[in-house]
C-alpha cells in the first residue's frame, strides 16, 4: 500500500490479481529482450535465446581449446618424443573450438531460416520460445563441455609438464 501511488498501474486497493502483471512496450527496459510479436509482451525473444546459445557455444569452446593450447604448447616445445606425438594434445585442443565453430554454425542458420526463410520471404518460419531455450540450452551445454574438457586437459597436461621438468633437471 506504501508503494500504490509510485507505481501507476497500480491502484490505491492492491488486490492478489495485480501481483502478476502484464508487460508492455513501455515497461519493458530492452525491447530486444522481449517478444516482438504483440503490442503486448510476455517472454524472451526466441531469436535473441537462439543468438546467445551460439555465442555461449562458440565463446566458451574457444575458451576450453585455448586453455588447453596453452599448456599442449608448452608440452611440445619440451616433449623430446617424437614431432608427430608431441603435437597430438594441440591437434585435440583444436577440436574443441571446432565443435563450438559447428553448433555455433548449426544455431545461426536456425536463426537464418527464421527471419528470412528458404523462399526469400520474411518469417517464413518462427522459432517458438521453446525452440529458444533449447537452442541456447544446446550452445550452453556445448560450450560448457569444451570449457570443461579443455580445463580438464590443461589440468592434465601441466601435470605431465611438471612431471617432466623434474626427470629432465635429474
Amino acid at each position: 500500500r506504501l508503494l500504490a501511488p509510485f507505481i501507476p498501474s497500480f491502484s490505491h486497493s492492491i488486490h492478489s490479481s495485480y501481483i502478476v502483471k502484464q508487460i508492455t512496450k513501455a515497461d519493458c527496459f530492452f525491447e530486444i529482450f522481449c517478444s516482438r510479436s504483440n503490442t503486448t509482451m510476455t517472454s524472451i525473444d526466441p531469436a535473441f535465446l537462439t543468438g546467445l546459445g551460439a555465442v555461449f557455444s562458440i565463446f566458451l569452446a574457444a575458451i576450453g581449446s585455448a586453455t588447453a593450447s596453452a599448456e599442449a604448447g608448452i608440452y611440445a616445445l619440451r616433449s623430446r618424443s617424437g614431432f608427430v606425438k608431441s603435437f597430438i594434445p594441440i591437434v585435440i585442443s583444436g577440436v574443441l573450438a571446432i565443435y563450438g565453430i559447428i553448433v555455433s554454425v548449426l544455431l545461426s542458420g536456425k536463426l537464418h531460416h527464421a527471419t528470412v526463410g528458404d523462399d526469400g520471404s520474411e518469417n517464413s518460419t518462427t522459432i517458438t520460445t521453446t525452440d529458444g531455450y533449447r537452442f541456447l540450452c544446446a550452445g550452453l551445454s556445448v560450450g560448457l563441455a569444451c570449457a570443461a574438457s579443455g580445463y580438464g586437459m590443461a589440468s592434465f597436461i601441466k601435470q605431465a609438464n611438471a612431471t617432466s621438468n623434474k626427470t629432465s633437471t635429474t
